[in-house]
């Protein structure tokens, strides 16, 4: 891996030592923080959070830099009552293994693929899934067989990999 030196003045001390600070918080390095930093300041990503289980049901959040190709449909994650409610009014279409899943595939802000697998009732016996893969092509290899992805999130996402995204500018 090959090394970078950023140089800091002075009065950038203090925002060093508490992005140190930050960094071992979040189990993480200064190193990533940077990383993500600059990815999230050349708008090419926005930081995804998602919900997760520790293996004894204990909630907990990842997040990551990235950019949604295809959106888990996490508008109501917050409110779990709500969720049920739209899926018992149809909101999310179809009946069968796919249609109580939602699948959101993200590029990381390292050019991986994310893919999220949630339930629409993550409290019982269906944890959310993170999934990351190298590349788009080893995503659908390796997760092509699973009924709780519809196949045409494959091809929105391929679409959304070809579009560029904005890069906002401060001027």
């Amino acid at each position: 891996m090959p090394n970078k030196t950023l140089s800091v003045r002075e009065d950038e001390l203090s925002l060093w030592e508490r992005a140190s600070r930050a960094a071992k918080e979040s189990h993480t390095t200064v190193s990533a923080l940077v990383a993500s930093a600059l990815a999230h300041y050349m708008g090419a990503t926005e930081t995804i959070t998602v919900r997760m289980y520790s293996s004894n049901g204990a909630e907990r959040r990842e997040a990551f830099a990235g950019r949604w190709l295809v959106d888990a449909q996490l508008d109501s994650d917050q409110d779990p009552d709500r969720h049920k409610a739209e899926l018992l009014r149809g909101r999310f279409g179809h009946k069968g293994a796919s249609a109580e899943w939602r699948t959101g595939i993200a590029e990381t802000g390292r050019g991986r693929i994310a893919v999220y697998l949630h339930h629409w009732d993550y409290f019982d016996d269906f944890p959310p899934e993170l999934h990351v893969f190298d590349d788009l092509d080893t995503a659908l290899h390796k997760l092509a067989d699973d009924a709780r992805i519809p196949s045409g999130v494959w091809t929105d996402a391929r679409i959304a990999l070809m579009r560029l995204p904005v890069v906002w500018r401060d001027i």
